[in-house]
Formats: C-alpha cells, sequence, structure tokens
C-alpha cells in the first residue's frame, strides 16, 4: 500500500475544507473577473471618446460655416453639440461657449490662432466626465490603491476650415459676362469668371496659376496670341455668384443683427443722415443718401448701409468698412480700400454691398483705386474705370463685370475668406 505523502495529505485535507474550496475558486476567478471588469471600463472609456470626437468634428462642420460671425459661430456650435451629446445626460455640457472659437487656421504651417484673421477656421474642444467603477473597485479593496482617480475627463478637439473655390476668393464672378480693356496683369491665382461668357482686349498678361473660366468656353472673346498665358488659363466650369444674389437678404440680416456682423462693429443705430464724425464700432442704418467726402481722411471700423445711395468722394482712406446700399455705390478716383499688407495680416478687408439690381444700379469706380482685401457684391453691375491696384479682391454680379485698363491684380492665400459667402460656396472641412 502506497503511503501518501505529508504534501498530498494536506492538499487532500485542503479540499475537503469549504474554505479552502472557496479561496481556491476566488483565486483563480477573481483575476479574470478584474480584467473583464478592467475591459469593459476601457470600452467605456473609449466609446465615450469616440462620441466626444463625433460630436466635437459635427460642431466645428456646422460651424465654420457661420464664419465670420462670432455669435453664429458659438450658437451653432453649441447647438450641434447638445444635439449630439445632450446636457443634460450623463455627461453633462459637453461644450462650453469659450470652447467653441473662431480663427485662422494657416494651412502651409497647419497652425490655428485663436481670434486671428482673416477668420478662415473654428476650434471645438469637447469634455465629458466619467465615474471610473473598475478604480472605485481598487480603491476599496486595498489602501495601495488609494490614490486611484475615481472618474476621468477626457476630451476631443477638431478644427474645421472654410474653403471656397478660387473664384470665390480672389477672383471676379459674373452671372452675365466679364469684359476687360487691354494691358492688365493678372498673377498666379486669381480668377476670371464670367457665366455667358468673357470678352479680353489686347496686351493682357495672365500668369500661371491664373484662371479664365466659362460655362463654354465658345462664349470666349479674344485673340489668344494677343494675351500672353490665356490659352493656358482657360477653362470651362458652371458657378455661379451666389451672394450676389442675396445682397437684399444680406443687407435686412445685417440691420437684424442676424447677419454675419463683422467684429469691429458693436452698435447700430438708425439715422437720417450720416453724422459729420461717425464713430467706430457702429453700423450706421441711414435712411437718405450717404456722400463720404473725407479729404484724405480715414474712415476705420465703420458700417454704413443707405436705403438711397452710397458716394465716395476722391482721396479717401478706408479700413474695416461695411458699406451696404438699396440703390447704387460710387466710387470717386484715388480712394484706397485695406492694407497693402492684407496677405500677411489679414487687416482692413472690407465689404460692399449693392442691392440695387432690380433698379439697374450697380457698384462704379473711378481711376487710381487700390482695393486690398475687398469683396464687392452687386445685385446689378460692377464697372470700374483704369489704373486700379487689387491684392486678394472678391467681386461678385448677377450682371456683367467690366474694367478698363492697366489693372495690377493679385491674389493671396485666403483670399477675401473673412466676409461673406453666399449659400453653395462653403465647403467645410476638418483639418486637426
Amino acid at each position: 500500500m502506497t503511503r501518501k505523502t505529508g504534501f498530498a495529505q494536506l492538499l487532500q485535507r485542503f479540499a475537503r475544507r469549504d474554505d479552502g474550496a472557496v479561496a481556491i475558486i476566488v483565486a483563480l476567478v477573481l483575476p479574470v473577473t478584474l480584467g473583464m471588469v478592467a475591459l469593459v471600463e476601457a470600452s467605456r472609456v473609449y466609446t465615450v471618446k469616440n462620441q466626444l470626437q463625433i460630436t466635437a468634428d459635427a460642431a466645428a462642420m456646422a460651424s465654420v460655416k457661420q464664419v465670420p460671425s462670432a455669435t453664429a459661430v458659438t450658437s451653432t456650435a453649441m447647438d450641434f453639440a447638445h444635439r449630439n451629446m445632450p446636457a443634460d445626460g450623463q455627461f453633462g455640457d459637453v461644450l462650453l461657449e469659450q470652447d467653441a472659437v473662431m480663427g485662422h487656421w494657416d494651412v502651409g504651417t497647419r497652425v490655428f490662432t485663436a481670434g486671428g484673421g482673416p477668420a478662415n477656421a473654428v476650434r471645438v474642444v469637447t469634455r465629458g466626465e466619467m465615474p471610473l467603477f473598475f478604480a472605485a473597485a481598487l480603491r476599496s479593496t486595498h489602501a495601495a490603491f488609494s490614490d486611484t482617480p475615481m472618474s476621468y475627463s477626457p476630451a476631443a478637439q477638431a478644427i474645421a476650415l472654410i474653403r471656397l473655390d478660387k473664384c470665390y476668393r480672389n477672383g471676379f464672378v459674373a452671372g452675365g459676362i466679364v469684359e476687360m480693356n487691354s494691358s492688365n496683369s493678372f498673377d498666379s491665382g486669381f480668377c476670371v469668371y464670367g457665366r455667358q461668357g468673357v470678352t479680353v482686349n489686347s496686351a493682357n498678361t495672365f500668369a500661371p496659376g491664373t484662371e479664365v473660366g466659362m460655362v463654354d468656353l465658345a462664349t470666349l472673346d479674344a485673340t489668344l496670341d494677343h494675351n500672353p498665358g490665356l490659352e493656358e488659363a482657360l477653362v470651362e466650369k458652371d458657378i455661379s455668384a451666389p451672394v450676389a444674389g442675396e445682397a437684399t437678404q444680406l443687407l435686412d440680416d445685417l440691420l437684424a443683427g442676424t447677419g454675419p456682423m463683422p467684429a469691429y462693429i458693436t452698435s447700430t443705430v438708425t439715422v437720417s443722415e450720416l453724422p459729420a464724425s461717425p464713430q467706430a464700432g457702429t453700423l450706421y442704418h441711414v435712411t437718405g443718401p450717404v456722400d463720404l467726402k473725407l479729404s484724405g481722411g480715414l474712415l476705420q471700423s465703420i458700417g454704413i448701409i443707405s436705403d438711397q445711395s452710397i458716394r465716395i468722394r476722391s482721396n479717401s482712406d478706408l479700413r474695416n468698412v461695411l458699406l451696404g446700399s438699396r440703390g447704387s455705390v460710387d466710387i470717386d478716383s484715388n480712394v484706397e480700400f485695406g492694407d497693402v499688407d492684407f496677405c500677411q495680416t489679414g487687416d482692413g478687408s472690407s465689404l460692399i454691398v449693392s442691392a440695387g439690381g432690380v433698379t439697374g444700379e450697380q457698384v462704379e469706380t473711378g481711376s487710381n483705386i487700390a482695393l486690398h482685401g475687398v469683396q464687392m457684391v452687386s445685385d446689378g453691375d460692377i464697372v470700374m474705370n483704369s489704373n486700379l491696384t487689387i491684392t486678394a479682391a472678391s467681386m461678385q454680379s448677377t450682371g456683367d463685370i467690366s474694367f478698363n485698363s492697366s489693372f495690377d491684380v493679385a491674389g493671396c492665400p485666403e483670399g477675401t475668406s473673412a466676409n461673406v459667402t453666399g449659400n453653395g460656396t462653403k465647403v467645410a472641412q476638418l483639418v486637426d
């Protein structure tokens, strides 16, 4: 008969005892159970972070289409965030107002600058708070885990960029034709588009990267040999001038406080005529005509919307201005809009709107005009004289755009994206 060793007897006695069996079961099952709990916890954390990221993406993509209105950006971001993760849900208020920020995204350096200009992007940061059940279990079982966090605060960031067709950022877009005379120079990145055709006289130069477009190239009226670079610039495309078609609504929205108000405007007043010394930060709704005589002075950070017409006299300097007219906008000679360094600084952008298309009114300029970061919108024609220097200008007309000679035209990467765009022109994309 084989005798059992002392160790075997010890195991036999341990197996017969209930408390020993439980201890073995616990020793075997506990690691598996804790592992499963940890796995479930990790899955919860991943799910919440993913939900926060989806919410940040949706809020950023929706709100960036409201640029440059900071108020509209914030309200839209908050609305979309709360649709995805309601504030009364288990994670609380996942988006605070200060976490939806409008600013500038530098395409080259891929850096977002909060509050920077020209405004072309929105950064949204969503945050959550969730209890950690596994951590709570560890803290309750051993003093060594007493410092284990009982909750986790995940966050997610999304940056959305608003991009426009180059013709809307740096270009002339006419619902009718674009007609140019001679000796005009177009730098790379600029666009000339006439939906019903383009007429080009002679001795105009088009640098590589320039675009001259129309729905059908058969509507081009030009001698290619007399216009260097024109043949390479030609392209067939089908776009419109949607902002011009919305000019009246745009003016109504601005006066109602629901439009894309520039950041430099903080108040609105209605007057029968423009004060002799208008105050910076004010949008003046003028029921009569406006005749600006600056005589070499500077008009800055001002908005003027006239129910009749606007005329800007010679020798005027305007920066950060909003000019809107339900009739015509006439600009005399020797007038400068914006800063010559607009492409580097984004400062001084201006918006000029003429909603008088029904009565055949238009935007018309004299000669020796400088436009830096200017957007012109007309429900009629846009007529320009000669000797214009243009940097990053966007002109949209439901009618024709015509200009004379000796234009020096250039664009910059972001163009006039700080100003307004119409339905169907905005393309949002996530960049971070």
